[in-house]
């Protein structure tokens, strides 16, 4: 009878036991499902502002053209720079050279 009464009373606390670790994973398995859904609400923000601010292929075309304009005409810009340099050098040169000679 006394070995039952143990039996019985061990069975009774792994019962209690495993009700306890159910508990404790039910717990944690809610858990984290709240902060999976936090993340999910965070990331479908994330991609509405993505999709919000997406470049179409036109618009990005457009910049890239208005880019290439623009760089093309600083280079020309530069080159005639360079031009009116070298002959200003070229001019002085020829002024110092002119002034040896005499």
């Amino acid at each position: 009878m006394s070995n039952d009464l143990g039996n019985n009373r061990i069975n009774n606390l792994f019962e209690r036991l495993a009700i306890a670790l159910l508990g404790i994973l039910f717990t944690i398995l809610f858990t984290a499902y709240q902060y999976q859904r936090t993340d999910f609400k965070a990331l479908e923000e994330k991609v509405l502002v993505v999709q919000i601010n997406k470049v179409n292929k036109e618009d990005l075309k457009d910049v890239e053209s208005r880019l290439n304009t623009k760089m093309d005409a600083m280079s020309s810009s530069l080159s005639q720079e360079v031009r009116n340099i070298k002959s200003d050098i070229l001019d002085r040169i020829n002024d110092i050279a002119a002034k040896n000679k005499k």
